[in-house]
């Protein structure tokens, strides 16, 4: 179901999804600029993030063959990922991001990636993403509990809003 059917069902929200969830994990509690500070400090981290992600997913049985014949998708992965996580970052949770967000989940349904490789794949995300920021806030405890949370705020966001797609594609 797309965002706008969603919004106009019999039971319309006043809220997008995202911005229901948003305001519910604490992401709007960060503004857009804050986020955007953030990804500026966890850009640079990226390849290395995407590379561990990636050589992880390459080790495993199940999901290595989601990757392509030795591998073949993952520089377009990492381009559509780093992209995403851009978006994420510096925009606010509105109707737009919904439905990227959306986007990204249904790609993942058409693969038949199974929904705990899903949200496995969030975790294994913020993983490689904290000891990033946690370095780049050396001596600044207030300022790392910050990007900690804008980071898992946003990630959370675009993990539940993006799930829809498998409960309701």
């Amino acid at each position: 179901m797309t965002p706008a059917a969603r919004k106009s069902g019999s039971q319309a929200r006043s809220q997008s999804l995202g911005e229901e969830i948003a305001t519910f994990v604490g992401a709007d509690s960060f503004g857009t600029d804050q986020a955007k500070a953030v990804w500026q400090k966890l850009k640079p981290a990226m390849p290395e993030i995407l590379d561990g992600f990636y050589a992880s997913i390459a080790k495993h049985p199940t999901l290595a063959p989601k990757l392509g014949v030795k591998g073949e998708y993952v520089p377009r992965l990492k381009d559509a990922q780093t992209d995403h996580w851009d978006y994420i970052f510096n925009h606010e949770p509105d109707l737009e991001f919904e439905a990227r967000a959306v986007k990204i989940g249904e790609a993942h349904v058409r693969i038949n990636l199974e929904p705990k490789w899903y949200l496995a794949s969030y975790g294994r995300l913020l993983v490689e993403a904290i000891p990033a920021l946690a370095s780049r806030h050396r001596l600044q405890p207030t300022k790392l509990a910050e990007a900690l949370q804008v980071l898992v705020s946003r990630t959370f966001l675009d993990m539940i809003v993006s799930y829809d797609a498998y409960e309701n594609g």
